[in-house]
């Protein structure tokens, strides 16, 4: 009974464990966002600022183009 008490107690600090974890990656995560929309606001989608942060320029996206239609046979 003990070593199944001790068991439990374990997974249970395991479990708190990887609660807090996830919890600081997702905290990190939001900041790196919020990071990228105060640089979004600040410089514009079109700057260099934004695209050093890996983003692509809103010019550089490329438009959708023209679909052909199908033919019906």
């Amino acid at each position: 009974m003990a070593a199944q008490a001790t068991e439990a107690q374990k997974q249970n600090e395991a479990d708190a464990a990887r609660d807090a974890a996830t919890a600081a990656e997702w905290a990190f995560h939001n900041v790196i966002l919020e990071g990228k929309n105060q640089v979004k606001a600040q410089y514009g989608e079109n700057s260099d600022q934004y695209a050093g942060l890996g983003l692509t320029k809103k010019t550089e996206r490329k438009s959708p183009g023209t679909r052909a239609k199908k033919k019906v046979v």
